[in-house]
């Protein structure tokens, strides 16, 4: 029901359920996140559209940002889509052999004492703290922040706010720190 509300797709919600939350696959099951995903969406469009049903006025509850000037895809580029897809699957495979590893790696040295799993979790807590704050260090290349926004979406312009001056001269802005030093969601919103 929350990716069906999150992301207006009723049918990805019932899916993500039969893949995450079941362990085997039962019509009686399908039935009911169909329901669920189909009550989820009634409520969403209530909230957001009033009484006027069949209409979608909203992209959901999360939206990655206003994309007007799409223009669709090229034949050629399925074969850049496939390859894709193709090494998610490899780079997937291989996560999931790295957490095999690291797994049986703790259960065998990690997990036995209290003070083991204390210092592991200092350890990488200093590590990606370290990471974080030395990375905008070391990459500090100042961007000047645009000043001519006049053909620019009210949505972009809103992003000049969050941008981050970390180690930089005024109206200039440090590119991974406004990743780093911002909320998620904005920050992959600056992405694109």
């Amino acid at each position: 029901a929350g990716v069906a509300a999150a992301f207006q797709a009723p049918i990805g919600g019932i899916l993500f359920t039969l893949e995450e939350g079941a362990s085997f696959w039962s019509t009686t099951l399908t039935f009911r996140a169909f329901f669920c995903a189909m009550m989820t969406q009634l409520t969403v469009n209530l909230c957001y559209n009033g009484v006027q049903l069949g209409t979608v006025t909203s992209e959901g509850l999360f939206a990655f940002g206003l994309f007007n000037d799409v223009t669709g895809y090229y034949p050629y580029e399925l074969i850049v889509f496939a390859l894709m897809g193709a090494a998610g699957g490899v780079m997937g495979a291989y996560f999931n052999h790295i957490n095999k590893v690291v797994t049986l790696f703790r259960m065998k040295h990690v997990n036995h004492t209290v003070w083991k799993r204390m210092v592991e979790l200092m350890v990488i807590t200093f590590v990606m703290a370290t990471i974080t704050f030395v990375l905008p260090l070391i990459y500090n290349q100042c961007t000047p922040i645009p000043l001519n926004t006049a053909d620019w979406t009210t949505q972009q312009v809103d992003y000049l706010d969050s941008l981050v001056q970390f180690q930089c001269d005024d109206n200039h802005y440090n590119q991974v720190a406004s990743l780093y030093f911002t909320p998620t969601d904005i920050a992959m919103q600056q992405l694109y």
